[in-house]
């Protein structure tokens, strides 16, 4: 039982974390939207889910705060490095 009590503890601390720091829990809380991504050429379609996810999982990590010419410049710079 002591691995799930400290699993248990450590997704609740995760939990506070992201409700402190008021981050978004889903794409919709962004502070950036698809049209944004597709006038940088992510074309329609699952890839431009996919792109949004991707942010989202950035700003949830604590890799790029939750505003638009962040996380522009944050896909540009993923982008380029691929």
């Amino acid at each position: 039982m002591a691995p799930v009590r400290a699993a248990t503890a450590r997704f609740a601390a995760e939990v506070e974390r992201l409700a402190a720091a008021k981050a978004p829990c889903r794409v919709q809380e962004l502070n950036i939207k698809g049209r944004d991504l597709i006038a940088l050429g992510v074309p329609p379609g699952r890839g431009l889910g996919a792109a949004l996810d991707a942010l989202l999982e950035a700003v949830m990590a604590g890799r790029c705060p939750n505003q638009r010419e962040a996380l522009l410049d944050y896909w540009t710079q993923i982008q380029s490095a691929e």
